[in-house]
């Protein structure tokens, strides 16, 4: 799409990942963890041991919608998460996947550019890592994007058609049931040519650090690169910014997006 994307100066957005899961790594043992970290560690001084995350990779047969969602039996069995000093930046690193997050503190939400730039800076460090110690090239099965929101402000639980509008009844088209109390649901778009899919959760949850009930709604976008090339994963990465940018704007209401103050 030519137009710009939607923007907002104030976004709920709590968290974003952006992230590349390839074929297993057959060589990559415990010991490449702690080397790696040794590559990092200006940057990203502290790591916790965590279990892999499991493979989900967007198949397309037919017009079904069928994801291959299995736990791979490759060894090391365990993903290292590596964290900065105030544990805002984060990579997460395991046999067939590499993440990077950033997570809301103190600092301003940053931008896109700022975020893909961070993963490239040390998705491609990896990569070097992984030439220098003869562990293979990553043969790349599909670029991921992940954006996190705690709506919260100015948010009546008891009219959660002003927040999702398309996806509430109103008390006008009910003869019987009210505006819903809450709301959860897991939607999921094909995007065109097969190229991959967005899924959208939504769900009430109550959150730890202040016990606050906040609506959590969560877009994650799978992309398949038609390569594993650098040029391939950059247009899948955004395309799958796009597809979560433009369908949390659909998904939320123009009284919500002044809120967020968009531009």
């Amino acid at each position: 799409m030519s137009q710009e994307l939607p923007k907002f100066t104030k976004p709920p957005v709590i968290e974003t990942v952006l992230g590349v899961e390839f074929e297993p790594l057959s060589n990559f043992q415990i010991p490449h963890f702690g080397l790696f970290l040794l590559e990092i560690k200006e940057q990203y001084k502290r790591f916790q041991e965590l279990p892999p995350i499991a493979s989900q990779i967007e198949k397309f047969e037919g017009d079904s919608v069928e994801i291959a969602s299995f736990q791979l039996g490759f060894r090391p069995e365990v993903r290292c998460l590596f964290l900065d000093e105030k544990q805002e930046w984060r990579i997460q690193l395991q046999n067939n996947k590499f993440l990077s997050n950033w997570t809301k503190s103190a600092s301003k939400y940053p931008s896109y550019t700022e975020t893909l730039k961070r993963f490239k800076t040390f998705w491609n460090k990896f990569n070097l890592f992984l030439e220098k110690n003869n562990l293979g090239k990553p043969q790349i099965r599909q670029c991921e994007i992940t954006y996190l929101n705690h709506i919260e402000e100015s948010v009546d639980f008891e009219n959660l058609g002003e927040v999702f509008p398309h996806w509430t009844r109103s008390k006008k088209v009910s003869e019987f049931l009210p505006s819903p109390e809450a709301m959860a649901m897991n939607v999921i778009y094909r995007i065109p040519d097969n190229r991959g899919r967005l899924h959208v959760a939504m769900q009430p949850v109550i959150r730890h650090s202040d016990l606050k009930k906040i609506m959590q709604v969560s877009l994650l976008a799978r992309i398949l690169p038609k390569s594993s090339a650098s040029k391939d994963v950059l247009e899948a990465m955004n395309i799958g910014h796009e597809w979560v940018v433009r369908g949390f704007t659909d998904f939320t209401s123009e009284k919500m997006h002044k809120i967020w103050e968009r531009r």
